[in-house]
């Protein structure tokens, strides 16, 4: 597999959590720019909240660790 497009973003547009992530903004984001972002690809521990909704993009939450992760939407994977 490979991912296409890839696309450069700017300082500004960079979503970091620190630990039980507010997740909402960067999906606001993305919903924001559709016609931009093909999806949101997101590495993270799975801590955090979540909105209530899906963003109209896909998700793949690539998850850090083997703990329990119950978001109802968007596709799982694991690294470890």
């Amino acid at each position: 597999a490979s991912v296409h497009p890839v696309y450069p973003i700017k300082a500004s547009e960079l979503v970091l959590g620190a630990g039980d992530t507010a997740f909402p903004p960067l999906f606001a984001l993305a919903d924001a720019s559709p016609r931009i972002y093909g999806g949101v690809l997101h590495f993270t521990d799975g801590k955090g909240a979540w909105p209530t909704r899906g963003p109209s993009l896909p998700v793949l939450w690539v998850l850090t660790n083997d703990h329990a992760f119950d978001c109802p939407w968007g596709t799982v994977v694991r690294l470890c």
